[in-house]
């Protein structure tokens, strides 16, 4: 039993013995110290060391009561006011000081491991709690959140032990730091798909005839592990080998001999067992997984492994280092030779191995060693989620983020008046008058600066004088013709709701300032000049009627209501007034009709094909004009497919088996959190190739023709890029190839914090991509109800029908996957990889001047989703000798809506079967 000194000179007597021991316990090992060796170590009497302690264990405890003491003084100064990133570089720094300033006490803690584990473990849970407390976590923790606190306690041991033990070092570097802190708040790879049927425990070997030295070792491993080196024995070895002691010194000359065989043996067993476990992976992260798999199921089939490889840290040094310095130096070689650095959040081959070490040994020792259990694939499943997506907590994040998106989007009058003075005050400026507007200008960016030190710093570093004097010009002009053409309250609430929206990002979006000192600010404010640009263009299309909230027409209704002059246009103008209002009410601002009462996609299909979510439809071609040739339709994974088939009177579905073609449409469905993983390259080849091999062998042909729709035309593009054999001809409409040349997927590119919300919710929210359509032309919505509710008694059942599946199709969104989104919206809107042709799907490269088949691609002239320039790219890219670039009327949706494109539809359905060379080029 420990007693706690009541007098100083108490204290200093029960320090000097726990100091002593501490140092005995760290040469010569628990085990092999003695109440005498104490004594002397610490020059006191034996009847001195009994006044405190009753055993050597006593003092043990001791040790460990002095470090968690310790170890709280040190971390008192971590508090949640500085957030999750902070806390955890800070610990790092906090751990390594700790060990440095208690570097005997910490030893002991170390070298009794496995000879008192009840101790031990005591102390790692002691700390578990100290950080869960630092960053606001309740216990009973979750599993995800106790393998965090379990993959940051692993990194920073081994970090300690490396640079500590290893390198003698007085302090981490700081880009190290930086490094580690990525890897615990955020993961460690880069989300893939990876195969969890791989993940089985190994059987035990066959036996095989051993020879009689690998039996010695085989015992040795045992022997040590549970004995450790100073109480193991040749003999006992002999004994369980079943040989004589004669014999052991046939193979061996000492007992340091197999102690130091049987630790590198463990090691290249251990290495071996990885290779086997991991020669079926099919890419880099999925190795890993794998390997980390393979080392649970080692240490389950070794468990007297990690206690041989501590004595080694104690007995022989340089063999513990040597251990350790095999693996990790085989790690990092592994790592560089797979030439996917890319695929690590860090570029740091070494920090990367180190921190996995870590990681699998912290896991193996609690929940293999310790808890003594069998992997579940659950459990397993909770690692891998840590490993992709670090310390980051889904469940908490998820209602901030969607009313973050939600309050962008929305359109608030209640502001209305501050902002038309704040519009009105920067109108009345005088042009002329440079320095004041720059003035106004750098005090934005001194507000930004409060969240990122450098930012402004950085900007200027790039902006030069007369680019900021061009600039001034530009703006203020650009703004004297916004104040001519702001005629109506509309205008006002667009701005109002601008303002609002980006005054909130500004203030709540870290990330997203952090992100634009990485950016090109004249790009950046070019971007915001074509957004006035685009604005203007809409103002002129719609008319100067239509940017007036007009009230007229709605009272002069409510006036024959409440005077009793209820004829027929008045009942239907308020049946139908009143159920809007419901509808919104009960659904959500943006909805005009019902959802579940609109009949769409109503064309009689099959279901021929599924896998998971997915599912590929067959609409039959009419017999009498069948000409027993599949098109075959690939859409987006944004909204649903039926917009292919919306109504009986716009319907393209309909329009081609009519023209005598099977027609095969995706259905992507829409995702469970489960589905988060699933990838880009599996979505192409297993997705997409596997409907195309099953149309092909459905129609006996070899090749296929595709039109690929918005995002659907992309993916189209890199399957047809990668697999030209099996396509006979590509018709791509109002596909984003480029995010170089403007529209909504360029502001995407440069503005949307795509890894938080991937991080945060797994998926990307349905409502998210909705939402920030609102957001950029808010203005749309309010006209949108202008015209709604100005028309309402004049509109025709046909019309309200379009009108309610327009309105359905547009609001009934789908969660998009996030590992899928996160490598699409990187390689195509990031990176522009497709254009440029360093794209990969499963480590092939994409080279669309691989594609020889016809090509047509198809684009709106007006569309400011995805430009005309964003499109027409693809011409050029591709080497077939049939090519066209097709502009048509209207915006996004023309080629379906407006009637002037039926005309288009003609002409696809000729070029798919051949009836004309599409050779030019518009």
């Amino acid at each position: 039993m420990f007693f706690d000194a009541k007098t100083s000179k108490g204290k200093i007597a029960q320090e000097k013995i726990i100091l002593a021991a501490a140092g005995l316990f760290t040469r010569k090992g628990f085990a092999n110290t003695n109440v005498v060796d104490i004594c002397k170590e610490a020059d006191i009497a034996i009847g001195s060391f009994y006044q405190y302690f009753d055993n050597k264990r006593d003092v043990l405890e001791g040790i460990i009561i002095l470090l968690k003491e310790n170890l709280y003084k040190k971390f008192s100064c971590l508090s949640q006011k500085d957030g999750m990133a902070v806390q955890i570089k800070k610990s790092f720094v906090l751990f390594f000081e700790f060990v440095l300033e208690n570097l005997a006490y910490y030893q002991s803690l170390r070298e009794s491991e496995f000879v008192h584990e009840e101790i031990v473990q005591n102390f790692y849970e002691d700390y578990r709690r100290l950080l869960a407390e630092c960053f606001g976590w309740k216990y009973p923790l979750s599993s995800s959140e106790e393998i965090s606190l379990d993959f940051l306690l692993g990194i920073q041991m081994f970090f300690a032990m490396k640079c500590i033990l290893w390198e003698k070092q007085g302090c981490i570097e700081e880009n190290v730091i930086h490094d580690l802190g990525v890897l615990c708040l955020e993961g460690i790879f880069w989300p893939q798909e990876w195969n969890r049927d791989l993940c089985k425990p190994s059987r035990k070997a066959k036996q095989q005839a051993e020879d009689t030295r690998e039996k010695i070792l085989k015992a040795a491993e045992c022997v040590f592990g549970k004995h450790g080196y100073q109480r193991g024995s040749v003999a006992q070895i002999c004994q369980k080998v079943g040989i004589s002691v004669g014999s052991f010194y046939l193979h061996f000359a000492s007992k340091e001999e197999v102690f130091r065989e049987a630790t590198i043996q463990l090691r290249e067993s251990m290495l071996e067992n990885s290779k086997e476990f991991t020669r079926n992976a099919r890419n880099r992260i999925e190795a890993e997984i794998l390997s980390l798999w393979a080392f649970l199921d080692f240490i389950r089939l070794h468990p007297f492994g990690y206690r041989l490889v501590r004595e080694a840290e104690f007995v022989d040094f340089p063999l513990a280092e040597e251990y350790y310095h095999g693996i990790w130096e085989s790690y990092v070689q592994s790592i560089r030779s797979s030439g996917k650095p890319e695929e690590y959040r860090v570029s740091s081959p070494e920090t990367v191995a180190l921190s996995m070490m870590g990681i699998a040994h912290i896991l193996g020792l609690k929940h293999i060693l310790w808890k003594k259990k069998q992997k579940s694939q659950d459990w397993f499943d909770c690692v891998v989620d840590s490993l992709f997506f670090g310390i980051n907590k889904p469940q908490e994040k998820k209602m901030d983020l969607l009313e973050y998106w939600k309050k962008m989007a929305e359109l608030p009058q209640q502001n209305m008046q501050q902002s038309m003075e704040f519009w009105k005050n920067i109108f009345s400026m005088n042009p002329q008058n440079l320095a004041g507007f720059w003035e106004t200008w750098k005090k934005m960016l001194e507000n930004m600066q409060t969240m990122s030190p450098n930012i402004v710093q950085g900007w200027s570093k790039h902006i030069s004088e007369d680019y900021q004097k061009t600039l001034n010009q530009k703006t203020f002009g650009a703004f004297q013709e916004w104040d001519k053409k702001i005629l109506g309250q509309l205008q006002n609430m667009a701005a109002n709701n601008f303002m609002q929206s980006y005054q909130k990002l500004m203030k709540d979006s870290t990330e997203f300032v952090q992100d634009m000192q990485k950016r090109d600010p004249q790009i950046f404010m070019e971007y915001w000049q074509g957004m006035l640009t685009e604005y203007f263009r809409d103002m002129e299309l719609v008319g100067k009627d239509a940017q007036k909230i007009d009230l007229k027409h709605l009272m002069e209704v409510c006036m024959k209501a409440s005077t009793g002059q209820w004829d027929e246009s008045v009942k239907k103008y308020m049946e139908r007034f009143w159920d809007a209002w419901k509808i919104k009410a009960q659904y959500g601002p943006e909805y005009y009709a019902k959802p579940e009462d609109v009949k769409v996609g109503q064309t009689p299909k099959e279901t021929v094909w599924q896998k998971g979510t997915w599912k590929l439809y067959h609409y039959k071609a009419v017999p009498e004009a069948s000409k027993n040739m599949p098109i075959f339709i690939v859409y987006a994974l944004i909204n649903k497919y039926y917009i292919e088939d919306l109504t009986p009177s716009c319907s393209l579905v309909q329009y081609l088996i009519k023209q005598g073609y099977d027609v095969y449409l995706t259905d992507w469905g829409n995702p469970t959190y489960e589905d988060r993983h699933i990838t880009l390259d599996k979505l192409i080849e297993e997705g997409i190739g596997g409907m195309v091999d099953f149309i092909r062998e459905k129609h006996k042909v070899e090749k296929v023709p595709i039109l690929g729709h918005c995002m659907g035309g992309v993916l189209s593009t890199i399957y047809t890029a990668l697999h030209q054999d099996k396509v006979s001809s590509l018709v791509t409409l109002t596909a984003p190839m480029t995010a170089r040349k403007g529209g909504v997927v360029s502001a995407w590119s440069y503005l949307s914090p795509i890894d938080t919300v991937i991080d945060t919710f797994g998926n990307v929210p349905a409502k998210l991509i909705r939402y920030t359509f609102i957001s950029m032309k808010p203005y749309y919505e309010i006209m949108r109800w202008q015209r709604y509710y100005t028309s309402l008694d004049q509109m025709n059942e046909k019309a309200i029908e379009f009108s309610n599946a327009v309105d359905k199709w547009v609001n009934d969104n789908v969660d998009i996957p996030g590992e899928f989104f996160r490598k699409f919206f990187k390689e195509v809107f990031v990176k522009d990889s497709l254009v440029h042709g360093t794209m990969e799907i499963n480590g092939k490269k994409v080279q669309l001047s691989n594609i020889h088949c016809p090509v047509m691609n198809i684009y709106g002239e007006e569309d400011w989703i995805v430009t005309p320039d964003s499109a027409s790219v693809l011409y050029d890219l591709v080497s077939s000798k049939e090519k066209k670039n097709k502009p048509i009327f209207g915006q996004h949706l023309g080629f379906l809506f407006d009637p002037r494109n039926r005309v288009v539809w003609d002409e696809m359905s000729s070029f798919f079967f051949g009836g004309q060379n599409a050779t030019t080029k518009a």
